[in-house]
């Protein structure tokens, strides 16, 4: 019996010196974000730590904010990210109560007899035999959780990342609308002053002076709505990067990037999708583990409880007495029947999530391919056909009307289409990069769904600006 109580007490002296994995976690979450995105990230473990980041955060703030800053801003200062290490050390914990030996059960009675004089004793010390025979499946249960939490981190700073670039994409899409209805605004007052003059001379009708002042009041209309709409661009924006107080005092680069020459590489992105997709990984451990869970439910059935230890009795004045102990369920009710039922249900869901998942970011793949090829296509031809065109359009209007072949109508329409051509294409390249932003989302192994929105954002953008 010295033995068995040896064993017992040495198993849980092991049991306890193990060290929690949640630090592990945490490196392996910031491996995996230099290998999946090439940007670094730091867990501030303390107010050192976080002041160092702030002002990490000032320096880059202090330039003009392009996506790469916003991007670098957002590891460094949302507090999602943070998050995520604290989440990790939570999971890390979980790990550790999985796998530990449950401790040994002592139990002491002592007795007095009614008559008098010393008590009798009686001493016990138990332990689960069945929990240290399960151990080994209770670690590989508890090392897939542990893996699909890491995937959950990870699949989060994903997320940080990819909102940061979409809030900047839109805020600077934004201010762009803002810019250039600004100078259309100017544009059309120097006209509206024009016409007054050219009426006040008797040269033209007091019906062109109106239709010209309606084109005036109708582009500051949409500066006004689009200026409404770059302060709650830019507010999100200050979301985006977990921004308040002093730091949202920043300035944008003042242009969305141009198309680039190369098209991007979209024709492989569906099985780099499903190959890297974060959302797979995390069901694929938690199937494991449910598998494993099934597995042990069975095992279990008709032996849920099994204890061995020792006991000692001491009678009152006499020795001791010492033996074996054992103690287990008879099945006689319940044998299992609710566990493995449990069990099985979980498994089946959790196989059926992984598949409409897999079917899911296939989907968004391919969605993302074709939405980055049609967009680059449609700012390619606002950029080199609607722009050039609108602007041969004005100036031979403009040419005519100054010869007299052109009425006052035409170069109303000749500078409506010049403003709506501007938007259009403004509009275009915020889709282009929103489009390049969820494929890239995917690519990492994101979820990718909120940059997948497809509409004509040309006539979206123009409506939101205020037109129709």
């Amino acid at each position: 019996m010295r033995a068995t109580v040896c064993v017992l007490l040495c198993t849980l002296a092991a049991s306890g010196c193990a060290s929690l994995p949640g630090e592990d976690s945490r490196d392996r979450l910031e491996e995996s974000a230099v290998t999946r995105t090439g940007e670094t990230l730091a867990h501030h473990v303390d107010q050192a730590a976080l002041d160092a980041a702030a002002t990490e955060v000032e320096r880059l703030l202090a330039e003009p904010l392009d996506r790469e800053r916003a991007v670098r801003i957002a590891l460094l200062n949302h507090r999602d990210v943070q998050a995520q290490f604290a989440a990790l050390e939570v999971a890390g914990g979980e790990y550790f109560d999985a796998v530990a030996v449950r401790n040994p059960v002592l139990d002491v009675e002592a007795l007095w007899p009614a008559s008098g004089g010393g008590p009798a004793w009686e001493l016990g010390l138990s332990q689960s035999l069945l929990g240290l025979l399960m151990r080994p499946s209770r670690r590989q249960i508890a090392g897939d959780a542990l893996a699909a939490a890491e995937a959950d981190a990870m699949a989060a700073v994903l997320d940080v990342m990819r909102e940061a670039e979409l809030a900047w994409v839109r805020a600077q899409a934004d201010a762009q609308r803002v810019e250039m209805l600004t100078r259309s605004v100017a544009a059309t007052e120097a006209a509206v002053a024009t016409m007054d003059a050219l009426y006040s001379a008797g040269n033209v009708h007091r019906l062109a002076v109106a239709r010209e002042r309606q084109l005036h009041e109708d582009t500051r209309l949409r500066l006004f709505r689009a200026e409404a709409r770059a302060q709650t661009s830019a507010e999100a924006l200050n979301r985006a990067l977990g921004l308040w107080d002093a730091q949202t005092e920043w300035a944008l680069t003042g242009r969305l990037p141009e198309l680039p020459e190369t098209p991007a590489r979209v024709d492989d992105l569906e099985r780099e999708a499903t190959d890297n997709s974060l959302a797979l990984a995390a069901l694929e451990h938690r199937v494991h583990a449910a598998g494993r869970r099934l597995g042990v439910a069975d095992t279990t059935a008709l032996l849920p409880k099994l204890e061995v230890g020792v006991t000692a009795e001491r009678e009152r004045g006499g020795g001791w007495e010492r033996g074996p102990a054992l103690e287990f369920e008879l099945p006689v009710f319940d044998q299992g029947q609710g566990r493995r039922a449990r069990a099985r249900g979980a498994l089946a869901k959790l196989q059926h999530e992984w598949w409409q998942q897999a079917v899911e970011v296939r989907s968004h793949a391919r969605v993302a391919a074709y939405h980055v090829e049609a967009a680059r296509e449609q700012a390619w031809h606002a950029r080199t056909v609607m722009l050039p065109l609108s602007a041969e359009v004005l100036d031979l209007t403009v040419r005519d009307w100054n010869a007299m072949h052109a009425g006052p109508l035409e170069l109303l329409g000749a500078r409506r289409a010049q403003i709506e051509a501007g938007l259009h294409y403004i509009a275009s390249l915020e889709e282009y990069w929103t489009a390049r932003a969820g494929a890239e989302d995917l690519r990492r192994g994101g979820r990718g769904a909120h940059a997948l929105e497809f509409a004509d954002r040309s006539t979206g953008s123009a409506d939101a600006a205020g037109g129709h």
